[in-house]
C-alpha cells in the first residue's frame, strides 16, 4: 500500500527523481544502535536518517524551499500517519520528503517493557542550493 501511494505522489507531484537519487545510499545516515527511549524524551531520536535527494527539475531551474512534516512512530521504530503541514513551493519537494521519511528508522518508547506508539512528532527538511 505504502508503494502505492509514494508511487500516486510521485506522479502527482511531477518531481523528476532517477532512480540512482531515490537510492543514493551515501545520503543514508546510521548512528551506532537503535536504542530504547523512556518516556520523558521529547525529542527525536533517528538511528537510521535518509537525506531526500534534490529534484532534477528544481535543481535544473534554481528552486530552493522547504517541507515540514507531521507524523506518528510506530511500535516498531517507523514513520506512520505523515502529514504535510507546510512546504514552499507546494508540489515540488514533497514527494520526495515523504519518501524519505518513511525510510528512517526511530529508536523505540519502551514503557514496561511495551513498545508503545508516539505521537506528534515533525520535521521540516530545508532544500536549498550551494
Amino acid at each position: 500500500m505504502r508503494i502505492i501511494v509514494l508511487s500516486l505522489l510521485f506522479l502527482l507531484s511531477g518531481c523528476e527523481i532517477t532512480p540512482d537519487q531515490m537510492y543514493d545510499y551515501d545520503k543514508v545516515h546510521y548512528s551506532d544502535v537503535p536504542k530504547v527511549i523512556n518516556e520523558e524524551s521529547t525529542g527525536i531520536s533517528a538511528y537510521k536518517r535518509v537525506e531526500p535527494p534534490y529534484p532534477k527539475g528544481a535543481l535544473k531551474n534554481g528552486f530552493e524551499g522547504y517541507v515540514g512534516l507531521s507524523f506518528d512512530i510506530d511500535e516498531t521504530g517507523k514513520a506512520i500517519n505523515i502529514k504535510i503541514i507546510d512546504s514552499k513551493p507546494s508540489y515540488m519537494f514533497e514527494s520526495v520528503s515523504l519518501r524519505a521519511l518513511m525510510e528512517w528508522d526511530f529508536s523505540r518508547l519502551v514503557v514496561d517493557g511495551i513498545p508503545q506508539e508516539q505521537r506528534g512528532k515533525t520535521i521540516m527538511f530545508n532544500f536549498e542550493l550551494e
